[in-house]
């Protein structure tokens, strides 16, 4: 590895210029100088060692995420025109996270009015489209994410799949609100001429482990999609809150009759 070899060698540079600039402290400085000097130096060197453990840190996760996207686009997994990982890379994914997690959020992500884009704009334009939406949809997650904690997936044609590790229902929403905006601002700033771009939006948390619970929380977050859309579109709905309220609201109208 070419990083920790370039480490060492700036670490023998900082500790020999230590070690010189104290020896010739001593026989510069009083004794009061002299260990005030010693001081600064060594807060110095440990000062430089922790920049160095964090810039190799850094330096390591940008090189495991190339390492992981070279994996999948070998493995076939990298859906080519967005750059996100494809259904493959899901149904992979979602055993994996099934079986070991017992907190997560899955949300299903939608544009809207997309097949009446396409018939409008064509395909190409559809496809840039899809191409631009998705780089915004990672950008956003980078800003509030570590790239552990969520991923990305083209479920088909245009809708998305995000699956949240260690999230709450709300966070996850908060996360797309941003989206919304950072997508708002995008075309705004881009002055594209007679359309906007706007999405819908279902999400559903599980906590438990439970066989096939990311493909639960798919059908309840499609529903949940479906329910966004019905009332409009361009709509972000927790499962919980839609159909909760609902009950509530088909048990009142019980009673009243």
């Amino acid at each position: 590895m070419k990083i920790p070899n370039r480490d060492v060698k700036i670490l023998l540079i900082l500790t020999i210029e230590m070690i010189t600039t104290i020896i010739c402290d001593f026989f510069v400085y009083n004794l009061e100088d002299f260990k005030t000097a010693f001081n600064v130096e060594i807060l110095v060197f440990l000062g430089c060692i922790v920049i160095i453990y964090f810039f190799e840190r850094f330096f390591r996760l940008q090189e495991r995420q190339r390492d992981q996207i070279n994996t999948a686009l070998k493995n076939g997994q990298i859906d080519k025109l967005t750059g996100v990982y494809n259904f493959t890379a899901f149904e992979e994914y979602s055993e994996y996270i099934s079986k070991e997690y017992d907190n997560y959020v899955v949300s299903i992500l939608d544009l809207d009015y997309f097949k009446k884009f396409n018939d409008s704009y064509g395909h190409l334009e559809g496809n840039r489209v899809l191409a631009t939406f998705s780089k915004i949809m990672k950008d956003t997650m980078e800003v509030f994410l570590q790239e552990s904690e969520y991923k990305i997936f083209r479920f088909g044609g245009e809708e998305f799949v995000i699956v949240f590790l260690n999230k709450r229902s709300q966070e996850v929403k908060n996360f797309l609100i941003a989206l919304e905006v950072d997508l708002k601002t995008y075309y705004e700033e881009e002055e594209t001429p007679n359309y906007k771009v706007t999405f819908s939006a279902g999400i559903k948390r599980i906590r438990e482990k439970t066989f096939n619970g990311v493909n639960l929380a798919v059908e309840l977050a499609d529903k949940t999609l479906y329910k966004a859309k019905e009332d409009g579109r361009d709509r972000i709905y927790i499962y919980e809150e839609v159909f909760e309220s609902l009950n509530q609201f088909e048990f009142l109208n019980k009673i009243k009759s």
